[in-house]
């Protein structure tokens, strides 16, 4: 006799209900999942408490499910169906609680991501209830061989069910993905998973804790955990460049997806892969993006001696235009050693050039942090695929000039700042008001700088460069006639 699972819902906190668009969970089963996998995040947190029981999952009451979707959710929310464990697991087929529980979102207008790793999802009886406005779903593939599934994922549908499962549900018009979680490659055969008939993939790479380390070794699987060298939030990922050359492989999808625990990482992936930058999962429906039409570039650290100046080594890209002094680079050296906040918030613009990135736009800073002896330097990477002129365009629009400097404002609201020790170069700025007529002209063949504030009510700047023959024309032009 299966116990209530009772904390059946849940809004997820922490690292990754800050990351991820769908944090609220709804767990129809808990406590234990049947499909038993060896690599099992759920598994691994709930072990040891000795709260995981595959055998006999707890089972949710779906009179308080239909309760909580009343109360606490409102149309247009996506809730997350099998969060912790999976809810078409083998039990679903005599209790029919993620059945009912779909029925009842589709009742209040309410989104559901379904995740599974079970083929029940795209039976008969459960297609007729997936709405195609409201539902989403992934299906989970790890290994592609039956022999080594059945292994390692003892109590789920063999892979070839799966990829069936996922055809019928395109077939059939729902939003679905194949969700290749987590990616082992050596557990994949990646010509069997480009040849699914499924426009979408989202990818997640295996993290590994002394837990799932443990499992895995035990399973006779020959799965290298060697390369997993990066530490992050509690497990240990393989890095981005071998993640970037797997995701290469990937080819027989319309839309690659990939969500990942490791920030820096993610940024990349939405940067360069994710057809929707704003929501890794990519959802129908919630505000997709083309591939190419530029996402939101996100600053990411990249070491120094991966960066190089502008210096002309991009064939079709002239190097940069612009030049500075050793005194001008010190200023700038102390200005970011004052205020590393600004180097943050402004981060260099680089291009992709021959496994380096080339500076588009803060050669400068550049420089001024090789001098400071600098590790690594925030930066926004442009896409390779970027058009040429536009990338020229980037170069001279970021050592651009607008603006002119409000010369008075400076001289009477921030003259007791260090102004040229912070790159800004004051005027000093003569008051001629109350329609003194009495102006010296003798050195309008210089450049000059008049505060004017007859009758305006506000102050106007006029800067001029004329001849002493010119003097009547100003004056009058002033409004000042004979």
């Amino acid at each position: 006799m299966s116990s209530e699972f009772k904390s059946f819902f849940k809004k997820v906190a922490g690292n990754e209900g800050d990351r991820c668009h769908y944090a609220i969970r709804l767990d129809t089963y808990g406590c234990g999942c049947q499909h038993n996998c060896g690599y099992c995040y759920a598994r691994a947190l709930l072990d040891f408490r000795k709260l995981w029981n595959p055998a006999q999952p707890s089972i949710a009451n779906i009179n308080r499910i239909r309760h909580t979707i009343r109360t606490r959710l409102r149309r247009g929310d996506i809730v997350r169906l099998g969060g912790m464990t999976d809810c078409f697991q083998p039990l679903e087929r005599d209790n029919r609680i993620t059945q009912q529980t779909i029925q009842a979102l589709n009742e209040m207008r309410v989104g559901y991501l379904i995740v599974t790793k079970s083929d029940l999802v795209a039976e008969p009886e459960y297609l007729a209830h997936l709405d195609p406005e409201l539902a989403h779903v992934q299906i989970s593939l790890t290994i592609t061989d039956e022999k080594t599934c059945k292994r390692i994922e003892p109590g789920a549908p063999g892979p070839g069910a799966r990829i069936k499962a996922i055809e019928r549900l395109q077939e059939a018009g729902i939003d679905v993905q194949l969700r290749l979680s987590p990616f082992i490659p050596e557990l994949v055969d990646l010509a069997v998973i480009n040849s699914v008939r499924c426009d979408k993939i989202l990818v997640e790479f295996l993290r590994v804790n002394s837990w799932i380390r443990k499992w895995l070794s035990n399973l006779d699987a020959e799965i290298d955990l060697s390369g997993y060298t990066e530490h992050h939030n509690g497990y240990d990922h393989l890095p981005l460049a071998k993640k970037r050359g797997l995701i290469d492989s990937i080819t027989g999808f319309r839309e690659v997806s990939v969500c990942e625990d490791v920030e820096e990482h993610q940024r990349w992936w939405d940067l360069h892969v994710n057809a929707n930058p704003d929501d890794c999962c990519n959802l129908r429906g919630n505000h997709a993006q083309p591939k190419n039409n530029m996402p939101k570039i996100h600053p990411v650290n990249i070491p120094l001696s991966r960066i190089r100046l502008n210096e002309g080594q991009v064939d079709w890209l002239p190097r940069n235009p612009r030049q500075w002094t050793r005194e001008q680079l010190d200023r700038l050296a102390e200005s970011i050693q004052e205020t590393p906040q600004l180097l943050e918030a402004r981060g260099l613009i680089v291009y992709p050039h021959d496994g380096t990135f080339v500076v588009i736009g803060g050669n400068m800073r550049l420089a001024a942090l090789t001098m400071m002896g600098a590790k690594d330097a925030p930066c926004y990477i442009l896409p390779e695929d970027m058009d040429r002129e536009k990338v020229k365009e980037i170069v001279l629009k970021d050592n651009g000039d607008y603006g002119l400097w409000n010369q008075a404002m400076l001289s009477r609201d921030w003259a007791d700042l260090p102004l040229e020790r912070w790159g800004v170069e004051a005027i000093e700025v003569k008051d001629y008001s109350d329609k003194n007529k009495e102006i010296n002209v003798g050195g309008f063949n210089e450049n000059i700088v008049l505060k004017l504030k007859y009758n305006e009510p506000q102050a106007t700047l006029v800067s001029a460069r004329l001849g002493e023959d010119k003097a009547g024309s100003l004056l009058k032009a002033l409004g000042y006639e004979d």
